[in-house]
């Protein structure tokens, strides 16, 4: 919902009228970010993610994990970690920018 909202309020702040190609990028740029953050590891308490926040408080942890968690640590051993998370990202969402790079007129 929140998603659908921000794409409202995106395309009326772009040209001050209900614009649908920019509404839908904006709505699935939104819903992207909260489809990802669910699929990630969560290692910092309260575990899960707010998806539906404003309107539920309710934490959601993904029965898959996809993409790793990013310690703050400067040790050989997170750097390495974080490079792994680095690789699995790229291998994951490659395909999908370039699917998006190639077909520019879906969202227009």
């Amino acid at each position: 919902m929140a998603a659908l909202i921000a794409g409202l309020i995106g395309a009326g702040l772009a040209r001050f009228r209900f614009d649908v190609p920019k509404a839908w990028a904006i709505s699935a740029a939104w819903g992207s970010h909260v489809l990802l953050d669910y699929l990630g590891v969560d290692t910092s308490p309260p575990s899960g993610e707010m998806a539906l926040w404003p309107f539920s408080s309710s934490f959601f942890v993904s029965p898959i994990q996809v993409f790793y968690d990013v310690p703050r640590a400067f040790t050989l051993a997170a750097t390495l970690h974080n490079l792994q998370a680095v690789a699995v990202e790229l291998i994951v969402m490659a395909p999908i920018a370039w699917f998006c790079w190639r077909k520019p007129r879906l969202l227009h």
